[in-house]
């Protein structure tokens, strides 16, 4: 089924190219006029580009080294996704007065092709926040273990962005290859948002190794770190005895995130516990709590559910009536 849809794709993209043909022409006479304007010729281009019809390839390959100050040829290439520019774009990127790197680079990535992965991985470290950016979304994109251990190197970069931009892709890329350095990290920030962060990309990677740095993680002061704890214990393949020991004593904790991961974690370990939970957080003052309750029954199933449900519905928040309303829309799916 899907080679047969890949089939009918592709000849609807030959067939949509057929049609194009003389707007094709036309826009490569132009972006090769040296009469007509700079603008137009650049507009021609990046439409070409759009198009992208193999033939017009050469076309913009002269317009690169003749346009070179100009951003639109560079991101005309990409669109074509062929490997034909890759050795330009590299060469152009050896030049230090070379404009538009992060663009070139982001290029790179969408090409995706292995032969750029060196020159991306000297780039991981410029000044330029953005050609660090794009380099790391390159390389994610070619993959391979020592792509993993070059972007590990990023997680000491000073710009706090890089670094959860990088922890995304790692955890995106589920090799264990990065777990070490992802602990390490977690274990020498003092950043509570940036620990958080790490606790949640290590909790894709669900490994028994990492209990002690969840636990840990679990003792923390900052209720960010303790939720994403919380959750990602729940993740691990642990007995439900020693999840429900390791997690009861957060009931009642005074973050709402703590609890209603409490409550989905223990859900089926411990439902006596967490129905008398979620009583005293749909009861509660605090809005955001009662929301939370409402965001967890979405997700288990309880013998209360349905009143509990109810119950929420009429509240007083517009929050937490909305997010009942999904969890009365769930009542029909079984999701456990």
């Amino acid at each position: 089924m899907t080679a047969t849809f890949e089939i009918e794709a592709f000849r609807y993209v030959k067939a949509a190219r057929r049609l194009l043909k003389p707007a094709t022409q036309t826009l490569e006479k132009i972006a090769a006029d040296d009469d007509s304007s700079d603008t137009l010729r650049l507009e021609s281009l990046l439409a070409l580009g759009q198009i992208g019809d193999p033939e017009s390839l050469s076309v913009l390959m002269r317009a690169f080294d003749h346009f070179y100050d100009y951003v639109e040829p560079i991101t005309a290439l990409g669109h074509f996704k062929n490997s034909s520019p890759v050795s330009k774009l590299i060469e152009r990127l050896q030049d230090p007065d070379a404009l538009y790197k992060d663009e070139i680079v982001r290029v790179l990535g969408e090409i995706g092709d292995p032969m750029a992965t060196k020159s991306l991985m000297d780039l991981l470290h410029d000044e330029d926040r953005m050609v660090r950016y794009y380099s790391a979304r390159a390389l994610f994109k070619m993959g391979g273990r020592d792509v993993v251990q070059a972007l590990c190197s990023l997680l000491n970069d000073p710009d706090e962005w890089i670094v959860i931009n990088v922890l995304e892709i790692l955890s995106k890329m589920q090799d264990t290859e990065a777990v070490p350095a992802l602990v390490g990290q977690f274990e020498t920030s003092r950043d509570a948002r940036l620990k958080a962060i790490i606790i949640s990309s290590l909790s894709t990677f669900a490994e028994g190794r990492l209990l002690k740095t969840f636990e840990s993680a679990l003792e923390s002061f900052d209720p960010r770190i303790q939720a994403n704890a919380v959750e990602a214990i729940s993740m691990l393949k642990i007995p439900a005895l020693e999840m429900k020991r390791k997690l009861k004593k957060f009931y009642g904790h005074p973050n709402n995130r703590v609890r209603a991961n409490v409550c989905l974690a223990l859900a089926k370990a411990d439902p006596k516990s967490v129905s008398e939970e979620l009583d005293a957080m749909i009861t509660s003052s605090d809005a955001p709590t009662r929301r939370s309750a409402a965001y967890v029954l979405s997700l288990i199933d309880n013998p209360k559910r349905e009143e509990y449900i109810h119950k929420l519905l009429g509240d007083t928040n517009p929050g937490v009536r909305k997010m009942a309303l999904k969890a009365a829309l769930s009542l029909t799916n079984a999701v456990f």
